[in-house]
């Protein structure tokens, strides 16, 4: 079987790309962003998220991560890179005074489902249960209930 030019040149530019998010420093994930400015399969959303939350760019990271997942529902690590982004987008909301609930919410699920996917993986267990405990709190603090209420 033979691979097409352009099929193989998009795989190249993949792995620059990820060779430039691993480099460190906001020089390669800018990088990284240049290699692929036009994604064309999940494995370059995911790529273009990644390097989007390392510049803290969160909710175009959450876009990304999302594209990924449409491309391919299953892939645990675009959704565990997903709930990762939403999570850093809810600490930045409510840093201005916003609520956050919805995207606390909504890691959570993203993050249930990579572990629906892959059930043994810690990391993404132990991102999920902050996530819920986030989103209590969020709640908490809406209903004025939370800590330092009444203060």
């Amino acid at each position: 079987t033979r691979i097409s030019p352009q099929l193989k040149e998009e795989d190249l530019r993949q792995g620059r790309a990820l060779s430039a998010l691993h480099s460190g420093g906001r020089a390669g994930l800018e990088e990284s962003l240049a290699l692929i400015p036009q994604p064309a399969n999940a494995r370059a959303h995911l790529v273009r998220g990644l390097a989007l939350h390392g510049l803290g760019r969160f909710d175009e990271a959450v876009e990304e991560c999302r594209a990924a997942a449409a491309d391919w529902p299953r892939y645990a690590l675009a959704r565990y890179a997903c709930g990762n982004a939403l999570v850093a987008a809810a600490g930045a909301r409510q840093a201005l005074g916003q609520d956050a609930r919805d995207l606390y919410r909504a890691a959570v699920a993203e993050f249930s489902v990579a572990l629906e996917v892959e059930p043994d993986w810690p990391a993404a267990r132990i991102n999920r249960a902050t996530a819920v405990l986030a989103a209590h709190f969020a709640e908490m603090a809406a209903a004025g209930t939370g800590p330092g209420a009444g203060r």
